[in-house]
């Protein structure tokens, strides 16, 4: 960033003839909508009102507090590259070849460029999930590893009894919280661009859908598939949990001679409400409720590009 700084000093007395800059504090809070849509933001500064000569019998200068505006020009780019794009995922290119095809069967207008763009998007987030799964599924192996080599009984609790906290690498355990917290950010995000491209396609073909129309199918679709349609609820509960309530805290299930991961939601010692923590299984039925979703979602678009008149 270039910064321009436009100073324009009105001292209180009239007969002040310049001034300088002695303290300097920037705020937006200053700044109109107007002007921050533009980049101009306003700050404060505070100056001395000098006396013009002549005047010697003056007292001291006189300090003084006036506007300043900041206006913020980006610098022009004149070389640049581009990042190839080779291997994303495939979702939406069947969609897009039966457009095509409806469009040079003169049944659909060609594929406008929102429609375009909006799959881009999509194609972008679908590729990260398998990296962030991935990256998930190596920091909990490894932190797994640490948690099964090192707890002993002296780290059990109970409801009558209160353990030694279990000693784990700090970075792992935040790397795996991290891992949890962006998986579930990024799947919500990609159900919810995937619901409006829906809509949108819906919308172009001439059979627009409501969204309980929408609840509807995707509920049928999770029917046939055998799979438990409440998953969606439970991804947009964990996400709005992480974005908006707190964060997640790692626990140990160690029923039964086990080892669970809990990701828990507050600062609780005994772990007897269920409302209080999630189990990562629960994380693994939303991913396979997600996997499910959109080879449905695929199948519906396609089909109704197909039969679009």
């Amino acid at each position: 960033m270039q910064v321009d700084l436009q100073v324009s000093i009105k001292p209180v007395h009239q007969r002040a003839c310049n001034a300088s800059i002695i303290a300097f504090r920037f705020d937006t809070h200053y700044a109109s909508a107007k002007q921050q849509a533009h980049k101009r933001y306003v700050g404060r500064i505070t100056h001395d009102a000098l006396t013009p000569p002549g005047n010697a019998h003056r007292a001291a200068p006189t300090k003084y507090t006036s506007t300043i505006t900041i206006r913020l020009r980006d610098m022009k780019i004149t070389k640049w590259l581009h990042i190839q794009e080779l291997g994303s995922d495939q979702w939406v290119l069947p969609i897009y070849t039966a457009w095509h095809r409806a469009a040079d069967q003169k049944r659909m207008p060609p594929l406008p460029s929102t429609i375009g763009d909006a799959g881009l998007a999509i194609t972008t987030r679908l590729n990260l999930l398998p990296r962030i799964t991935k990256r998930l599924q190596d920091d909990f192996g490894a932190l797994a590893k640490d948690i099964i080599a090192n707890a002993k009984d002296e780290h059990i609790f109970t409801s009558g009894h209160e353990g030694v906290p279990l000693p784990v690498d700090n970075d792992l355990k935040y790397l795996v919280i991290a891992d949890l917290h962006t998986l579930v950010s990024e799947l919500d995000a990609s159900i919810d661009a995937m619901k409006k491209f829906m809509h949108a396609i819906h919308e172009h073909v001439g059979k627009p859908i409501a969204d309980e129309q929408r609840k509807r199918l995707i509920n049928d679709w999770m029917q046939q598939k055998g799979i438990e349609s409440k998953w969606i609820v439970q991804l947009s509960s964990c996400r709005n949990f992480v974005q908006h309530m707190g964060a997640f805290y790692l626990a140990i299930d160690a029923s039964d001679g086990r080892y669970d991961l809990l990701l828990v939601k507050k600062n609780v010692k005994v772990l007897d409400n269920p409302k209080t923590y999630v189990r990562l299984a629960m994380i693994d039925q939303i991913v396979t409720g997600f996997m499910a979703c959109r080879v449905e979602l695929q199948r519906h678009l396609i089909s109704l590009l197909d039969e679009a008149a």
